[in-house]
């Protein structure tokens, strides 16, 4: 009896986790997520060109990473330069977790903007 709640209980576990990352498996979303860390983009980007859901996570965290980048070479203006670097930190952060939640939940958010960019890649 014990044994048959077990297997239920495990089953609907894994029906739940079924749900959520719509048949892709553990590495590619692992791939996807490491996308949107910074400059580790690069890695998904150059490596898995075959596979199209890590592609997709990785063209549009370098789009992020690309945004960062543009905002650390706003330290050379005068004035305005620090706060166009602290608000290309926080759009860059808020991005990347948008992009990282999308992964979890095992879907392909198009993050508006982002994505135009990154179908230019």
């Amino acid at each position: 009896m014990n044994v048959d709640l077990t297997i239920m209980f495990f089953d609907k576990i894994q029906e739940n986790i079924n749900q959520y990352t719509s048949g892709h498996t553990l590495g590619d979303r692992l791939w996807a997520m490491l996308s949107y860390m910074g400059f580790l983009c690069l890695i998904p980007l150059i490596f898995f060109k075959d596979h199209d859901y890590v592609q997709f996570h990785a063209r549009q965290g370098f789009v992020i990473f690309f945004i960062y980048i543009l905002g650390s070479f706003s330290t050379v203006l005068p004035g305005i330069g620090p706060l166009v670097l602290m608000l290309s930190i926080w759009v860059s952060v808020v991005l990347s977790l948008i992009g990282i939640v999308s992964v979890i939940l095992g879907k392909s958010w198009r993050i508006p903007v982002v994505y135009n960019l990154a179908c230019k890649i």
